[in-house]
C-alpha cells in the first residue's frame, strides 16, 4: 500500500511464504504527485497472522511493515518466523513516518522481534517520531541470535514503550541499530523483561553508543524503566510443541501495567477480550479475564491445545476439577463449524479439592480449508475459561 491512501483497513489475513515484506504500508516516495498525500495513513492492521516472510536480498523482511505512513494503529496481529516480526521504519531521508500505534500483537521466534526507527538516519534515511508501543508480547526472537534481540532500536524521536513483555532465548533484549544515537525522547517503563535462562546479569541492553550487561546496570544508566522488572511473566507455555501467550493467574503481570492508563473503548487484548480488568492494566498482550463464578481457574486448569498450527488435526488438553468444558470453533466471520464436549479429566487423588490428572480430546478439523479459526472454551452454565486462534495449515 503505498501513495495517496487515506482511511484503510487492512483485517483477519492470512500473508505467508513470501520473498519479502509481508504487509507494507508506505509513503514519500513520489506515488502521489501532492507531498502532503503522498504517504498511506489513517489505517487498521488487525487481526493479521503473518509467517515465513523472508527477503531474498537481505534477510530483512518485516512480516508487518510501515514506511512513511502516518496514523495507523496495528494490533491483534501475530507475526513468527519472519526476517522481522514488525517494523516501523523510513527510508526516505528527510522525512518521517509518525503516530504509529503496536499495541496487542504477540511477535515470537522471528529473525528480529521490532525494529523501530530510520536505518541510518539522519543523513541516509528519515525518523520515525510520535509512536507508541504498548502492551505486545515479544518471545524468542533473534532466532539466529545475532544480536538482533526483542527490540531494536534506530533513529527515532520521541516514541514510547509501555506494558511490554519482552523474552528473549539469548542475552540479547534490547539492541541498538544504526546511528540510533540521534535519537531523543525514548521513554520506556513498566515492561516485563525476561530471558529463557532467567540471568538479569548477563541480559544485554543497547541504546545509542551505550551498551549495558546486566538489567541493574541499564536502568541505572539508561534511566529508562524505573517500574519495569525482570521476572518470569508467567506465560502459559513456553514449548515448541504447544505455545500458548495467555499469563497465568499466578502472573505478577496481572494490574502492573502503568497506572491511570487511558481507557480506549475499541481496544481489546490480542485475544479479543477486555483490555482493563481490575484494578490496573496488565503487562502483555493478554489481559487476564477473572472468572465470574464461584470457581476460580488455576494454572491446571486452563487449556491447551496443540499443534498449531496443523493439518487440522488438534488435541486439546484440559483439566478441570468440578465442572464439565464445552469447546466451540467458528470460522473467521463467525460461523460455528465445530461444537463438543471435552473429555473429563480422570480423579488423581482426592482432598478437599479434587486433584484431577489432564485429558486429551481429539479435535478433527481436517474437512475444512486452510485458514485462521476461532475457538473459546466454557463451561455448561456458559461461564468463560478461556479462547484463542487455529491456524490450519495444509
Amino acid at each position: 500500500m503505498n501513495g495517496n491512501v487515506d482511511t484503510f483497513n487492512i483485517i483477519n489475513n492470512l500473508v505467508y511464504n513470501n520473498q519479502n515484506i509481508g504487509i507494507d504500508m508506505e509513503g514519500n516516495e513520489g506515488v502521489s504527485p501532492n507531498p502532503a498525500t503522498d504517504h498511506a495513513r489513517n489505517g487498521l492492521v488487525k487481526g493479521n497472522t503473518v509467517w515465513k516472510c523472508h527477503s531474498v536480498y537481505d534477510s530483512s523482511a518485516g512480516g508487518i511493515y510501515v514506511d512513511g505512513g502516518s496514523s495507523i494503529v496495528i494490533e491483534q496481529n501475530e507475526c513468527y518466523n519472519n526476517d522481522w516480526g514488525i517494523e516501523i521504519g523510513c527510508e526516505t531521508p528527510g522525512d518521517t513516518t509518525l503516530n504509529i500505534k503496536v499495541r496487542n500483537n504477540i511477535v515470537f521466534r522471528n529473525g528480529g522481534g521490532m525494529q523501530i526507527g530510520g536505518y541510518d538516519g539522519p543523513v541516509n534515511t528519515g525518523r520515525v517520531i510520535n509512536s507508541e508501543i504498548s502492551n505486545n508480547t515479544f518471545f524468542a526472537n533473534d532466532t539466529l541470535e545475532q544480536g538482533n534481540g526483542e527490540l531494536s532500536l534506530s533513529y527515532s524521536e520521541h516514541c514510547s514503550f509501555y506494558n511490554n513483555i519482552f523474552y528473549s532465548k539469548a542475552s540479547s533484549i534490547l539492541s541498538s541499530g544504526w546511528n540510533s544515537g540521534n535519537s531523543i525522547g525514548f521513554q520506556f517503563d513498566y515492561n516485563r523483561y525476561f530471558t529463557i535462562h532467567g540471568d538479569s546479569l548477563n541480559s544485554a541492553f543497547s541504546y545509542g553508543t551505550f551498551s549495558y550487561t546486566g538489567f541493574s546496570n541499564y536502568k541505572t544508566g539508561s534511566g529508562f524503566d524505573s517500574h519495569s522488572v525482570f521476572a518470569n511473566p508467567s506465560l502459559t507455555d513456553t514449548l515448541t510443541s504447544a505455545l500458548n501467550f495467555h499469563i497465568l493467574p499466578s502472573s505478577t503481570c496481572i494490574n502492573s501495567g502503568m497506572p491511570g492508563w487511558p481507557a480506549d473503548t475499541s481496544e481489546h487484548d490480542f485475544y479479543g477480550e477486555p483490555r482493563i480488568v481490575g484494578s490496573h492494566i496488565d503487562i502483555g498482550a493478554d489481559e487476564y479475564q477473572n472468572p465470574t463464578g464461584l470457581q476460580v481457574i488455576n494454572e491446571l486448569q486452563l487449556v491447551k491445545i496443540y499443534p498449531n498450527p496443523s493439518n487440522g488435526a488438534f488435541v486439546v488438553v484440559s483439566s478441570f476439577a468440578t465442572y464439565t468444558a464445552m469447546i466451540e470453533v467458528s470460522n473467521i466471520v463467525g460461523e460455528k463449524i465445530y461444537s463438543g464436549r471435552l473429555n473429563p479429566p480422570s480423579v488423581a487423588s482426592l482432598s478437599q479439592a479434587a486433584v484431577r490428572a489432564p485429558a486429551t480430546t481429539t479435535l478433527d478439523l481436517r474437512n475444512n480449508a486452510s485458514g485462521l479459526y476461532l475457538y473459546k472454551a466454557f463451561t455448561e452454565t456458559g461461564e468463560p475459561i478461556c479462547n484463542g486462534r487455529l491456524l490450519i495449515q495444509k
